[in-house]
């Protein structure tokens, strides 16, 4: 079974403006690409509520493996409400934009034993015991490390969104 370690508490951030729904979605993608995440799609939905009223939800799963039993992941569900807007640009050319609600909910965890080799299995539960023991005593300081990373990169992605948030805005 796969142990779960948490590293902070979830982070949701939520921002009422006017952006560019694929924009942002491609800024999301790339950002943890760039960074050597594998992005993981469980759920996308675009509902139309009224005539120029949408509804964006999807969820994502970053993982990225660290050695074979590890990996850091950090979970995503985004969700806006919103209605279609026309924007002027600078140029003078009118975009068509989204205007409403965004909402990002996020949270980072360390997954240890994802293949499951080391879990209670009733003709040796002394293996589960070992991992742990190996755990605490030889790799404390790589899990130390894999830990800070984590929280380096998600501590990063929320200032980062936060100031996507900030400067793409078209209001």
């Amino acid at each position: 079974m796969v142990e779960v370690d948490f590293i902070s508490s979830a982070k949701t951030i939520s921002k009422t403006l006017t952006y560019d729904q694929k924009e942002l979605y491609n800024y999301l993608m790339n950002w943890f690409s760039e960074r050597h995440y594998d992005v993981i799609e469980f759920d996308y939905s675009e509902r139309v509520v009224d005539e120029d009223k949408r509804v964006y939800a999807f969820r994502w799963r970053m993982e990225k493996r660290c050695e074979n039993l590890i990996k850091q992941v950090i979970e995503m569900n985004f969700e806006a409400a919103a209605d279609e807007a026309r924007v002027e640009m600078q140029d003078g050319s009118i975009r068509v934009a989204q205007k409403g609600e965004v909402k990002i909910k996020m949270r980072p965890f360390i997954e240890r034993d994802v293949e499951d080799d080391w879990s209670m299995h009733p003709r040796g539960p002394e293996r589960r015991v070992l991992r742990e023991l190996f755990d605490k005593i030889v790799q404390r300081s790589r899990l130390g490390n894999y830990e800070k990373d984590l929280k380096n990169d998600f501590d990063n992605v929320v200032k980062d969104i936060k100031t996507y948030l900030k400067v793409h805005r078209y209001d």
